[in-house]
């Protein structure tokens, strides 16, 4: 089969498990060369899709997940910030957490404080800088908060906006800058996903170690809710993070950190199957449209471990690894791992271990950040290989007995935990196959010697026109089961049969569409 080339185009996040309700990094998309349908329902079999659970991944284990949304936790008690509003309704935060918020008087909006999840730190007040109306101020007129009034948090803190009586936040604008060097580029804080509701709080994120001067500005919903645009509040405050214990990443680097170097490229992307030499990536901005065949082309089988190396040992703090389908760039699954302020106090990695993703042919793409404002990406073409298939054979008399061929869309679970599944955009029948000719009345039974049956499922249909695809024959359900036997009484005349099987032996489970073409004799 030959594929369309595409281009990458913007598209909709692929919807994933994640850590930190960060919204996605948008999604690059090849352009179809030609439509192919979904597979929909593949014969009824157990498919069980795999969801890649968005992980802290280094080589030493899995299961990062920092505090970062909803109530904040930590070694320091919540401060109690504010009273309940007195007047006005009251308005659910949404999808932030289960505090709710009190909608704010248009004349007395509440201050916003800053409080750290480190310590027993109380949530500090900020102060207002000249009066320049809320317009952007230079930052040479940024105010000074005292030292003695800065929140002192260590590298693995996160800094909360809490709004005094609870005020409903409706958004946040904030920035920061270095204390020693007023009159620079601010740098915008990562705030994560806004949507979904107002805000009691709002979880700002870790800041790199340095005494900060923040910028925040709070707008309010209010009870009017005629004109909240002018609701809105801007104090500033000062953060020195990295004090007292300085512990390791929760995700570590598999091998220590090389710095950037200034005003260089940014280090490259490489993946590494299994045990084989690393294929550096293709980088699509430099390789617009041409993501197949284009050399990065990657081959591996069960039970490799797909792992992506940063060139030079460099260490990134976020990245979002997505599968593609090579000829429509649908979005199959995703490995994401997330920090929203980009800390590497948070996540330091330059080995990010991608487990094995779906079978067949698809295309890695890789989004990866080196801090706030360094991102890299890069692609391969990945064909990855599952285990052999057990061989099944039908049986439709003494004299009558025929291998199934195995179509696309085979998942496994293996003894281990692990599992693994075929991706296919349509249900492709073999281009041969056997004929099994049987009497009319004589049913057809299917066995997989060695294995256990657990559950079956078989119908016929038709091949659709050159492209291969199984097309299912309105009420020809030839009958299921969880347990063996696998028999059915086929349908009159000549049709195409798929036996989606599931068998299990020495606790491995596959799950197969075979196929096979019969003919029943007058």
């Amino acid at each position: 089969m030959t594929h369309p080339t595409g281009s990458y185009q913007p598209g909709d996040p692929v919807a994933t498990t994640r850590h930190d309700g960060v919204e996605a990094p948008v999604r690059p998309v090849l352009a179809a060369g030609r439509g192919l349908r979904q597979r929909a329902g593949l014969i009824a079999v157990a498919v069980v899709a795999i969801t890649v659970v968005a992980a802290g991944i280094g080589l030493g284990g899995r299961g990062f997940e920092p505090v970062m949304s909803g109530s904040p936790s930590g070694s320091g008690s919540e401060p109690d910030s504010s009273r309940p509003g007195s007047s006005g309704p009251r308005s659910s935060p949404g999808s932030e957490g289960s505090l709710d918020c009190a909608l704010a008087e248009a004349d007395d909006l509440p201050e916003p404080r800053l409080w750290s999840t480190a310590g027993d730190v109380a949530a500090k007040r900020g102060i207002a800088g000249p009066d320049w109306q809320l317009a952007s101020p230079p930052t040479s007129a940024w105010p000074v908060p005292d030292e003695d009034d800065a929140i002192v948090i260590d590298r693995l803190a996160v800094v909360v906006l809490v709004p005094e009586r609870r005020g409903c936040i409706r958004s946040a604008t904030v920035e920061y800058l270095a204390a020693t060097d007023l009159g620079s580029e601010p740098v915008p804080f990562n705030l994560g996903n806004l949507e979904g509701g107002l805000r009691a709080r709002l979880v700002l994120g870790a800041p790199p170690a340095g005494d900060w001067i923040f910028r925040v500005v709070t707008q309010y919903a209010t009870t009017t809710g005629l004109d909240d645009s002018r609701a809105v509040v801007e104090r500033f405050f000062r953060v020195t993070a990295g004090e007292g214990v300085q512990p390791t990443p929760i995700v570590s680097p598999a091998v220590a950190c090389e710095p950037l170097v200034a005003n260089a490229p940014l280090p490259g992307l490489s993946l590494i199957a299994g045990g084989q030499d690393p294929v550096p990536g293709v980088d699509p901005q430099t390789h617009p449209g041409d993501i197949l065949h284009n050399g990065a082309i990657v081959a591996a089988s069960h039970p490799d471990t797909l792992v992506i190396s940063i060139d030079g040992d460099a260490c990134a703090t976020s990245w979002t690894v997505e599968w593609l389908d090579p000829i429509t760039g649908t979005g199959i699954t995703q490995v994401v791992q997330d920090n929203p302020s980009e800390s590497p106090y948070w996540v330091s990695q330059n080995r990010i271990d991608i487990g094995v993703g779906p079978f067949g042919r698809t295309v890695v793409f890789a989004t990866v950040h080196y801090g706030l404002r360094a991102v890299r990406q890069a692609a391969w073409e990945l064909t990855y290989s599952p285990p052999p298939a057990p061989a099944g054979t039908f049986i439709g008399g003494p004299d009558a007995t025929v291998g199934g061929a195995i179509a696309c869309g085979a998942n496994w679970t293996f003894a281990d935990g692990t599992g693994g599944y075929e991706w296919c955009n349509e249900i492709g029948i073999p281009m041969t196959m056997g004929l099994l000719s049987v009497a009319r009345d004589q049913p057809v039974r299917f066995e997989i010697p060695g294995w256990t049956v657990v559950s079956w499922n078989v119908n016929c249909g038709r091949r659709s026109g050159d492209s291969g695809e199984f097309v299912f024959v309105s009420a020809c359900d030839l009958g299921s089961g969880t347990g063996p036997p696998v028999i059915f009484l086929p349908f009159p005349d000549r049709t195409l049969v798929v036996a989606g099987v599931g068998a299990e032996r020495d606790g491995i489970t596959a799950y197969i569409p075979y196929v096979v073409e019969v003919e029943v004799l007058p």
